[in-house]
């Protein structure tokens, strides 16, 4: 085949963008979960969804990993798979769609000869090429490789689907295909709430394609905006609460932030939200049309603004109002390339619109949600080449082909490891920039998280210091740090950075309490008894999720109460602890010598005597001894300290019992 043929055999084509992609994403087929990924691991998706009828926000998308779990069986590798069959299906529907478009205007060769049979294949060659720079692009694989982030490539593939329905109702008129578009835009809600506002696009593509009346163009934009409505009802019962304000704890901790910048900024920071976006949307879209990766990780903090006149920030609305009323411009006034171009630019900014409705100070800038607004990238990448020889675009597609799969590799593999991740988005994160840089302090963190799982110390501890200097509000990066300082030995430095963790800080409420477990279990082994009950009551108080973490601070409280001659309460606190894990050896003896110690001594025989039936040992021997000789019964509390010696000779508290009841160690 020549190279013209290339792109003009749909075929070949679809034969050459299958092996682009495997090539792209196969190496990170075993990759790990990361980040967001772990709501798949930790029962938030599968605990959740799966149900055929129980119809919520994300319904289709999360569901989809319960429905592939349950028909293929266990294995990320598979859900990536699905993650890269669902972006090939929205880049084949990319192309089909496009290509109705793009014969819906009118274009001329540069010489001003038409020759509609070399039109026709530069169209198909152009469009080959549009779609290729959107598959390829190495900021697609945000979406696609982020394996939770299935939510925005679905919704994308729906969209698409119902845009494509809709170029073919607008051909040729049959309703069932207008009825399809709608259940594809209903699809891509339950996929994902950034898909409300496609109507727009899809009246859009309706009124280019099939030029209708102006009576019919109005009943068809009636049509598309009771659908928005309908898709904005039922979103608002879901994310009403969110509209216009800071939803969750670390918004309103960088809103504290900024205040100290900026004071009176939170009575304002709807406004700086909606600017600060307008101006991101332009970024995002130049990340798709100049790709450097080394602007690009899985977590970037750009600075928000702190005034709407703050520079570059206060460029972002007069810009993207202008794109949008240019792009209607364009849409209306003409019927050639300019009608195109102005599609490629109208479906972004409507669909980016949604980004207005919340305030975006966690999380602002986020690379996986652009892959639904980068549907106008093949209409911007294509129209450079349509008139152009086949051949030319052939050969410019495949050196930019090779260079963007090359660079979508390395994004891929940025993400096959947690610790990659974050050393990815550490490195890149800009230390010196403003301090309304919020949120520069997460990367960091998170880096340090992975050298401390790999007892790498001292660089997880400089990490964490650094992450604390960027403005950490939470308190995790002081908690972190006092996990490194305890397995250092820094006892004291490790007390200090826990009762930083929790001064003031929006700590997330699984974690609010551990500080203070940690900080009663050095406490515990300093032998400061009264000052580690104080801190596990703390950690009790605010609440430790983890049942493992709870048990632990039952038991360490119960210890230091018979270490502090609060026997009543240790046994209270052994039994709350065994209700938790009736099955532990040493709570179930530590019960029966708090027993002993409030003066139950039958009860504490029993409980000794059950454990003995299930299996001996010198615990059990060791506190038959202590409740034998509380009960004055001397001769058989030496008997059983002789036995338990036996069992375990070397034990210094054993040897020391054994010498007061008169025994020789």
């Amino acid at each position: 085949m020549t190279p013209a043929g290339l792109l003009e055999s749909k075929k070949t084509w679809l034969v050459l963008l299958v092996i682009g992609l495997a090539a792209i994403y196969l190496p990170g087929l075993q990759g790990e979960l990361i980040f967001d990924d772990q709501r798949l691991a930790d029962g938030t998706i599968f605990g959740s969804y799966g149900s055929f009828v129980d119809f919520k926000q994300r319904w289709l998308s999360y569901g989809s990993f319960v429905w592939i779990h349950e028909l293929l069986g266990e294995g990320w590798w598979k859900q990536r798979v699905a993650n890269l069959l669902l972006h090939l299906c929205v880049t084949v529907f990319l192309y089909l769609l496009v290509r109705i478009l793009v014969d819906q205007v009118h274009w001329r060769e540069a010489d001003g000869k038409p020759d509609p049979s070399r039109i026709a294949r530069s169209k198909d060659a152009a469009v080959g090429f549009g779609v290729l720079v959107f598959a390829f692009n190495p900021v697609s694989v945000y979406a696609v490789a982020y394996l939770v982030q299935r939510s925005i490539v679905m919704a994308t593939l729906f969209s698409v689907v119902c845009l494509y329905l809709t170029a073919r109702a607008a051909q040729g008129g049959r309703v069932g295909l207008l009825l399809g578009a709608a259940i594809a835009y209903v699809a891509a809600l339950f996929s994902k709430e950034h898909a409300v506002l496609l109507p727009m696009v899809a009246l859009a593509v309706f009124l280019i394609v099939r030029r209708p009346s102006r009576r019919n163009a109005w009943l068809a934009a009636g049509g598309a905006l009771l659908l928005v409505l309908g898709g904005a009802v039922f979103l608002a019962k879901r994310y009403g609460a969110i509209v216009g304000t800071a939803f969750d704890a670390s918004s309103q901790a960088y809103i504290t932030q900024l205040a100290a910048l900026s004071p009176g900024i939170e009575h304002k920071v709807f406004l700086l939200s909606i600017v600060n976006q307008a101006w991101l949307f332009i970024n995002y879209g130049l990340l798709w049309l100049v790709p450097n990766v080394g602007w690009m990780s899985v977590d970037l903090r750009p600075a928000f603004p702190l005034a709407v006149t703050d520079l570059p920030h206060a460029f972002g609305v007069p810009l993207y109002l202008g794109i949008v009323i240019g792009s209607v411009f364009l849409m209306a006034r003409f019927g050639d390339w300019r009608r195109f171009l102005g599609l490629g630019l109208f479906a972004p900014t409507v669909l980016f619109a949604t980004e207005f409705a919340t305030v975006w100070i966690q999380d602002p800038f986020v690379l996986y949600r652009s892959y639904l607004w980068a549907i106008g990238v093949p209409f911007l990448a294509s129209i450079v080449f349509i008139g152009t020889r086949p051949r030319t675009i052939v050969i410019t597609a495949i050196v930019l082909g090779a260079i963007l799969a090359a660079l979508a590799v390395e994004r891929v593999l940025s993400l096959k490891t947690e610790s990659v991740a974050w050393s990815d988005a550490a490195g890149k994160v800009d230390t010196k920039a403003p301090a309304n840089a919020v949120g520069r302090w997460r990367p960091l963190m998170n880096r340090g998280n992975q050298y401390l799982q790999r007892r790498m110390l001292n660089v997880a501890l400089a990490d964490y210091e650094a992450a604390n200097r960027l403005g950490d509000p939470t308190g995790l990066a002081d908690y972190h740090r006092g996990l490194v300082l305890q397995q250092l030995g820094r006892l004291e430095d490790a007390l200090f950075a826990f009762s930083e963790a929790g001064k003031g800080k929006a700590m997330p409420i699984k974690f609010s309490g551990l500080p203070h477990l940690e900080s009663g279990k050095i406490l515990f082994g300093m032998g400061r008894y009264g000052q580690a009950i104080t801190e596990i009551d703390q950690a009790l108080l605010k609440g430790l999720q983890d049942t493992e973490n709870k048990f632990t601070a039952l038991k360490i409280r119960a210890q230091c109460n018979v270490k502090s001659g609060r026997a009543a309460d240790a046994v209270t606190d052994y039994r709350r602890a065994l209700e938790i894990n009736p099955a532990d050896r040493s709570t179930r003896v530590g019960l029966a010598l708090a027993l002993r110690g409030n003066g139950k001594n039958d009860e504490a025989m029993a409980v000794l005597n059950s454990i003995q039936a299930e299996s001996d040992g010198w615990d059990v021997r060791f506190g038959r001894a202590i409740v034998l000789e509380a009960m004055g019964r001397p001769e058989n509390a030496r008997e059983e300290a002789k036995i338990a010696l036996g069992m375990n000779p070397g034990n210094s508290l054993l040897q020391g019992f054994a010498r007061k009841l008169g025994l020789k160690p």
